[in-house]
Parts: structure tokens; sequence; C-alpha cells
């Protein structure tokens, strides 16, 4: 598929794992927790959890500071960025030291949730 700045390839997985294990198994493969950044790759990610009905982890987190987002390409998703593309209002909450994040097939948003939770993820490899 291509994107704004460039091609990729995703690899969706449909063994749950946890945050830590999905990021170490996209690695492995010779690429990262997804970067699902702007609208046209969100409307993607979307339309193709629409088929899933699962939460899905993608390469989001605030482990390093909280508070302080991190895409898996280096990249800040800064705080005036939350709303209305990625989070919800009520998220990110922090709820229990919620440091990954998911997309939320419930309602389509993100959602920082606990990193030990097992899920499926997608991968991407930039081409």
């Amino acid at each position: 598929m291509t994107f704004t700045g460039g091609k990729m390839c995703c690899f969706w997985s449909v063994i749950p794992k946890t945050f830590a294990d999905a990021k170490a198994d996209c690695e492995a493969r010779g690429a990262r927790l997804a970067v699902f950044k702007g609208a046209d790759k969100m409307a993607f990610l979307i339309s193709q959890l629409s088929i899933w009905a699962r939460d899905i982890w993608i390469g989001l987190d605030d482990i390093q500071k909280e508070g302080t987002f991190v895409w898996h390409d280096g990249t800040i998703l800064y705080k005036h960025e939350y709303h209305p593309l990625y989070f919800s209002n009520d998220n990110p909450d922090n709820d229990d030291n919620q440091d990954c994040v998911d997309l939320s097939w419930s309602y389509w948003k993100f959602d920082d949730d606990s990193c030990s939770k097992s899920k499926n993820y997608v991968c991407e490899k930039v081409l």
C-alpha cells in the first residue's frame, strides 16, 4: 500500500501478545509496530480493523516519560494533536499506569492500556 511519504507492507497478527512481545516480533520481522500517523493511514487501519472486531497494539507509547507519547518512528504525538483524530475525549487517561496504545475497535480511537495485556497487533515495514 502507498501512503504520503512512501510505500509500506503490513503484517496483521492473529496471535495476541503483550506489547513488548508484539514489538519484539515486529522487530524480528525487520519491521516495527505500525505507526498510523495521519488521516489516510488511520482510515486504512480502521477499514481493516472493522473486519477483525479486536483491539490492536500500534506503535505508540509513553513508556519513557509519562504523558509524552512517542511513535515508533521516533516522532512525538503532541497533545494538541490528540483530538479528534487519534484519542477520544476521555483518553489518554493513564488509568492504572497505562503506557501502551491500542486502537479500540469499539469506538475507532486510540486508547492507552496496560502493556501487559495480550492483544493482536500490526507491524509495518517501510519499503
